[in-house]
């Protein structure tokens, strides 16, 4: 999870999501950022986890006509939910649920606010987040 070297963005776009699975978290604004990457971003608007990467998935199942509405106004496909294993660079690992597989997005998002309500601690300081849970250190995002 880490960001690459030299690059920030001050801009998102803002979207709707249309879950369909069930989860309640469909129709909530969902923040994207624009630059392309293939590492993993923690999102503080972000209210569901996100990939682009249907190869991260460890377990998966298809979803039927779920979109996600771009800030853009066009419609992504959400093609599958499923499970992610996180590898932080402290060699630990955090299993994400329920999230979304939408190829067509730039950057995969991990939800800082779904993290929160898993039982997880971010803390920002220092341009880095540092994540925990019940006390214990799980690693640190750059």
């Amino acid at each position: 999870m880490k960001a690459p070297a030299g690059q920030t963005s001050k801009s998102a776009n803002v979207t709707i999501g249309n879950t369909g699975d069930g989860s309640g978290y469909g129709n909530l604004p969902t923040v994207f950022s624009v630059n392309q990457s293939t590492n993993w971003w923690v999102d503080t608007g972000a209210n569901v986890h996100v990939c682009a990467d249907i190869s991260l998935f460890s377990s998966y199942q298809v979803a039927r006509g779920s979109t996600v509405l771009m800030g853009n106004g066009l419609h992504a496909s959400v093609r599958g939910v499923g499970t992610v294993d996180l590898k932080f660079t402290s060699g630990k690992i955090v299993q994400l649920k329920n999230v979304q597989h939408v190829p067509s997005i730039d950057r995969n998002l991990v939800s800082g606010s779904r993290l929160t309500r898993d039982g997880f601690k971010l803390v920002f300081e220092s341009n880095k987040v540092v994540v925990s849970k019940h006390g214990y250190f799980i690693g640190k995002v750059y």
